[in-house]
């Protein structure tokens, strides 16, 4: 057996060897790999025929409201699928003050701490048994509460995603919010000894607009810890939650009418508030420099500018100058869609010998924005990296090619389509989308 297993492989290698392979038969214009891509990507091509899919196979919107004003977005699916649900508020950090500094992190803290209907042990057990997940996150203009499950699952998920995201917090659940918070701020402290530069995007935000609105830190204040208490977040939650603010999002639903019941069952009751005395006090852009002694023998400077909002009709452009910088290190060998033909590569790593590390920064929220460059490098050369940062500005205003435009937007497209095939991922970015623009 084992004889004619080797005269086979011997065979086999011969008939291999006799084909010569060359290293320039890959740039052959008569072989069909190079022929398939002379063709015209705007062009449908010849003789395909593209699959059309039946309207009981695509996915199925509707965007209602409650008497009340919560917003509900459905989504139904004709495949097998968990069901997704999320809660999104329009409160955020920027949204406390030198009082409720913290909050948001407090209310993260202790999320799943509820007592009206349930306990934490209940929700961690019913998180376990639907064999999904929940969790919560939160930035500087909204927090998410989100939950996965089986459909079976969807009526008790649902309702626990509403206690947790609408209940007031205990006495007790503060007391542990607060030990919470402390104890984040004193890890993050201890942190910044070995990742000097881990607070400078928040530090950038404050310099930018102050120790308000948009440049609250994120995590709250360190002098303000004594204030966490029961009473400061049911204020905090009181004077900011609101049905307009609040928008419910659910996938993978097999009926529309069926999921906005339950929501108008639980949160219906909410009472509707005017509007008008809940508004969030609107961002000031105060710019400004910021400085920060580290021992380290490199520095970190970010250079930024305001931009626009969400919704301004250049927000794309300046997420197009993201993806064309790109961000890139000295310790990372690149290679192709590795981000090797970057600007932060090409024009600033392998063009200057005092830069380590580079990165474009872009933040959009609703009435405001900022775009600029972050670059980490040898002190005793901050005054080059300064110079190095401004040209880059300048490069920006005259230096693009047609081909890095069509790099940096086929790159951007990518991501977007990346993250709408994740489903929790596609989930959030229709929520924070339709809360945005309708």
């Amino acid at each position: 057996m084992n004889l004619r297993k080797q005269i086979f492989n011997r065979a086999l290698f011969n008939k291999c060897v006799d084909k010569k392979f060359s290293f320039s038969d890959r740039w052959n214009q008569n072989s069909t790999a190079y022929r398939m891509t002379k063709y015209d990507p705007t062009k449908e091509l010849e003789g395909h025929n593209p699959t059309i899919y039946k309207g009981a196979d695509q996915r199925d919107y509707k965007i209602r409201k409650l008497n009340n004003g919560i917003s509900v977005i459905t989504e139904t699916t004709a495949y097998p699928s968990s069901v997704h649900m999320g809660i999104l508020i329009g409160v955020g950090s920027r949204d406390e003050t030198s009082h409720t500094s913290g909050a948001c992190h407090a209310l993260k803290s202790t999320y799943l701490k509820t007592v009206k209907h349930t306990n934490e042990t209940i929700n961690y057990g019913m998180i376990q048994m639907s064999g999904g997940e929940t969790e919560m996150h939160y930035d500087e203009e909204t927090m998410f509460y989100k939950s996965n499950c089986f459909e079976y699952d969807t009526i008790d998920m649902f309702r626990l995603l509403s206690d947790i995201a609408f209940e007031p917090r205990s006495m007790l659940s503060s007391n542990v919010a607060k030990d919470k918070v402390r104890q984040a701020l004193k890890l993050n402290k201890h942190l910044a000894g070995y990742h000097p530069f881990q607070e400078n995007p928040q530090r950038l935000l404050t310099t930018a607009y102050g120790y308000n609105t948009l440049g609250m830190p994120l995590k709250g204040m360190e002098s303000n810890i004594g204030n966490i208490d029961a009473g400061m977040l049911k204020e905090f939650q009181l004077s900011n939650i609101t049905p307009e603010k609040t928008t419910i999002i659910a996938s993978g639903l097999k009926c529309h009418d069926e999921f906005f019941d339950l929501v108008n069952e639980t949160l219906g009751v909410l009472n509707p508030v005017r509007e008008l005395d809940y508004q969030r006090k609107p961002s000031s852009y105060i710019g400004g420099e910021f400085r920060t002694f580290t021992e380290t023998p490199d520095t970190n400077i970010l250079l930024a500018y305001e931009t626009v909002n969400w919704v301004h009709e250049d927000m794309a452009v300046f997420a197009v100058l993201q993806t064309l910088f790109g961000n890139a290190t000295g310790f990372s060998v690149g290679g192709p869609g590795k981000g090797m033909h970057s600007w932060g590569s090409t024009k600033v790593l392998q063009s200057t010998h005092f830069v380590h590390e580079c990165e474009a920064i872009n933040n959009h929220f609703t009435d405001s924005g900022l775009f600029g460059l972050n670059y980490t490098g040898n002190s005793h050369n901050a005054k080059d990296i300064l110079m190095a940062m401004i040209e880059m500005f300048n490069l920006f205003r005259h230096s693009i090619t047609d081909q890095d435009l069509a790099r940096a937007k086929n790159i951007l497209k990518r991501q977007v389509l990346l993250g709408m095939v994740n489903q929790s991922d596609r989930l959030e970015e229709v929520v924070r989308t339709v809360r945005i623009l309708y």
